[in-house]
């Protein structure tokens, strides 16, 4: 006698054999269907977000690349001025503070604008902060970055010295002479508000985060931002630790308790980079939403089978 025959005359024997049989044959398919349909549901979600956190975070790095070498180039046009090389050759500290507030109107993201000596001393700023003239800042970040080979450097975040001591970052350059002998250094700081603004406080759909991170770790920028409190360190985080390599990538990280689909893009001439975050539990919504419909789908074939199921011992008995 064969398997299916044994099956048949084990089933037949009784009312409720016959009856299990086909509920059995009815719940599997349901179960497996409902169960394959919320694997392809969930790589669907996962290779989206892939896409979508990719395609943001690119974006986002060029526009903070692309904002770092403007602001480098604008303040290097002022620095090669030949009327303010010849008034800091002069001490004509008059003359330097025209060239300032002239740059300053064309450039109204920067907080001020400054020039220093080699010494990192500060002999002019605009608009006028008295209180900071003659100090030394050779402390910072960004006198260390650009006296280090006296190029460009944009600098970590930081808080300036300045009330209400907001949180910046500094884009200096050397002042040279007509021997392209470095003599001083012009510097202009840009709020960190302005940068979360302009660079990263943009409305996406799916709920994506756009931050910024600095060279060191630091959080840069991100939206509703506190600037005026101490820098946010972020060294720790796994992809902020994959950034400072220069490495570009993705996966589920936890910070702070919360797990989050992160993508992370460098932006490697600066050594800053970008984090692109969603809550997995977002990101999951989606597929939650349609895998209940799926199962309460499978509860009415559910409903269905019983049904038949009762029919079939009626028809039996």
């Amino acid at each position: 006698m064969t398997t299916s025959a044994k099956v048949g005359k084990w089933a037949s024997s009784s009312r409720w054999r016959l009856s299990s049989l086909f509920l059995l044959l009815m719940v599997l398919p349901i179960a497996f269907f409902a169960y394959s349909v919320g694997g392809v549901l969930k790589h669907q979600a996962e290779m989206q977000a892939v896409t979508e956190s990719t395609q943001i975070a690119r974006v986002s790095a060029t526009l903070v690349e692309e904002h770092f070498r403007q602001s480098t180039a604008f303040l290097e046009s002022i620095a090669t001025r030949r009327t303010l090389l010849s008034g800091w050759k002069d001490g004509n500290l008059g003359l330097i503070q025209w060239h300032l507030e002239q740059a300053a109107r064309l450039r109204p993201d920067f907080a001020f604008i400054s020039v220093l000596g080699l010494d990192g001393t500060m002999r002019a700023i605009y608009p006028p902060h008295p209180d900071l003239l003659n100090q030394s800042f050779a402390y910072r970040d960004w006198y260390k970055g650009v006296t280090r080979q006296w190029d460009p450097y944009v600098s970590e975040v930081y808080q300036t010295a300045a009330a209400p001591n907001q949180l910046v970052v500094a884009i200096a350059v050397p002042v040279r002479d007509d021997a392209g002998k470095p003599v001083g250094i012009l510097m202009a700081p840009c709020a960190v508000d302005t940068m979360s603004r302009q660079l990263v406080e943009t409305k996406l759909e799916g709920g994506w985060i756009i931050s910024l991170v600095d060279q060191n770790g630091h959080l840069s920028a991100r939206h509703n931002m506190d600037s005026y409190a101490a820098p946010v360190d972020l060294s720790g985080y796994e992809p902020v630790k994959q950034l400072r390599t220069a490495q570009a990538g993705q996966g589920t990280f936890v910070r702070d308790g919360i797990a989050f689909f992160t993508r992370y893009e460098p932006v490697p001439q600066y050594g800053w980079g970008v984090l692109v975050e969603q809550p997995s539990t977002v990101l999951q919504q989606g597929v939650w939403a349609i895998e209940r419909r799926i199962w309460l789908l499978g509860l009415v074939f559910l409903g269905v089978g019983l049904a038949l199921s009762a029919f079939m011992g009626s028809l039996y008995s």
